[in-house]
């Protein structure tokens, strides 16, 4: 997450009460808060309006798909994250 061992961690694991959470370093502040907000706010309609050729499908899938990848990163299962209902079938096209 950062180049050498002077640079300060962007993001933690914080022990919840559910289980380990993926957080932004120094806070108790979920990553997954941030996906929730980004999927469901003007964010969304402002990007689906520039890139009218992308649809939300598409945008909920990728921030899905980010999101799990930040949290297997991390070692950290999703259970103790906050539920966000973002997830879409993945269809991957290669």
């Amino acid at each position: 997450m950062y180049e050498d061992a002077t640079e300060k961690p962007l993001l933690d694991v914080v022990p919840g009460s559910i289980g380990r959470v993926l957080c932004f370093a120094g806070t108790q502040v979920p990553v997954a808060t941030m996906f929730a907000l980004i999927s469901d706010s003007n964010f969304m309609q402002r990007f689906l309006e520039e890139y009218p050729h992308v649809t939300e499908e598409q945008v909920l899938c990728a921030l899905s798909q980010a999101r799990r990848a930040l949290e297997r990163e991390f070692g950290v299962d999703d259970d103790g994250a906050e539920d966000v209902e973002i997830d879409v079938e993945v269809k991957m096209h290669i």
